[in-house]
Parts: C-alpha cells; sequence; structure tokens
C-alpha cells in the first residue's frame, strides 16, 4: 500500500476597494517600507535571504514592523499576474489592483496592534502608488485574519477548496456573489508569471 502524503485546505479570496477608504490613523510602532534598494542579506520573519531577494527582484514591497530593536511583524504586497501555489490560484491582476500575501507576527507580539499598523500602512502606501483593488487569500479556518479583513473593507468574493494528493492537485472555486463553480485539475505551476 502507498502511502500519499494529502494536503486538505479551505481559502477565502477577499478584495477590498481602496477608492472611498477613510485616512489611516498613526500607530505605535515603527513601520519601514523595504524594498531592493534597502534589503540586506538577513532573514525577515522567517524568510530567506535567497526568497527575499526573489521578490524584490519582482518588484514587492515588505512591510515591517519594528519596536525599534527586532521585527515584529510583516506583509507582502505584489503587483502583477501571479500564482499562489499553496492555493493551485492564478491571480491575473490589473495595473491597479495589488496582492496582499506574506502577513506574519510574532507570537509574543499578537494582539498588540502589530498587524493592524502594518495593514494601515499597506493600504495607506498602495493607495499612494495608484492601487484601486486589494485583493487577499486568506485559509477560512483564520477567523482573526478574516474579522480583521472585514473591518477594513474586504469582502469575501470566492471560496477555493485546494487539494492536494502526492504530486497532482485540484482546485474548486466558487464565486460566492454568483455561486458559480470552476474546477481545475493541476498539472503543473505556470511559467508565465511569479510564484508566491
Amino acid at each position: 500500500m502507498i502511502n500519499l502524503p494529502i494536503l486538505k485546505i479551505e481559502y477565502l479570496l477577499m478584495e477590498c476597494d481602496l477608492n472611498g477608504m477613510e485616512e489611516i490613523s498613526d500607530s505605535l510602532w515603527d513601520i519601514r517600507i523595504l524594498d531592493e534598494r534597502e534589503a540586506g542579506p538577513e532573514e525577515i520573519l522567517g524568510v530567506g535571504s535567497r526568497e527575499i531577494e526573489r521578490r524584490f527582484k519582482n518588484g514587492d514591497l515588505c512591510f515591517v514592523a519594528t519596536d525599534g530593536i527586532r521585527q515584529l511583524g510583516v506583509i507582502w504586497g505584489h503587483r502583477g499576474n501571479c500564482y499562489v501555489r499553496g492555493a493551485g490560484k492564478r491571480l491575473s491582476l490589473a495595473p491597479e489592483d495589488v496582492y496582499l500575501y506574506g502577513v506574519y507576527t510574532l507570537p509574543e507580539a499578537r494582539k498588540q496592534g502589530v498587524y493592524s499598523a502594518l495593514k494601515s500602512c499597506f493600504l495607506q502606501q498602495y493607495r499612494l502608488l495608484g492601487a484601486e483593488r486589494v485583493l487577499a487569500l486568506i485559509d477560512r479556518k483564520n477567523d482573526i485574519m478574516r474579522i480583521s479583513l472585514r473591518e477594513s473593507a474586504f469582502r469575501e468574493k470566492a471560496g477555493i477548496y485546494y487539494l492536494r494528493i502526492g504530486r497532482f492537485s485540484f482546485s474548486l472555486e466558487r464565486d460566492i456573489e454568483t455561486g458559480k463553480k470552476n474546477f481545475r485539475v493541476i498539472r503543473r505551476e505556470p511559467n508565465d508569471c511569479f510564484i508566491i
């Protein structure tokens, strides 16, 4: 009997219209926006230097919250088409869209406003850069993230059920507004867009 590794995850694709969003308040935390010019060889909250270099070469921005001594949280932003590997989801982003990903806050810094400060800075910065819509893909079971995004005017756009058995992947996506379903067998990752 062959024992194949199985991965099952349910995701929510959420979106937010940045037009008309209210101004963001100040934060207690120091938020830095890193890009390729500032990137050093150090790791950013568990992301290795080679992956960081790859993301910056693609033009992604990294928002880092610090207490002046250490990194407490991070959010990444991507513009342009991408494929989200862990969900088997290709995002065809318009020039005015941005994808919010790679969110992490140190356990000891949670419930202290770190994520809220990062998210506020992220939304404000991308609005200044001409973004009109933000997309985020979250684990359906992550109630904290879902509530936080809803508080920032995000709405649920689609539900995605992703299944990987060994090296075979399947995706079932359901549009929340229309109820339309799309089933896909994923044979390989695309090579014409950035892989996240």
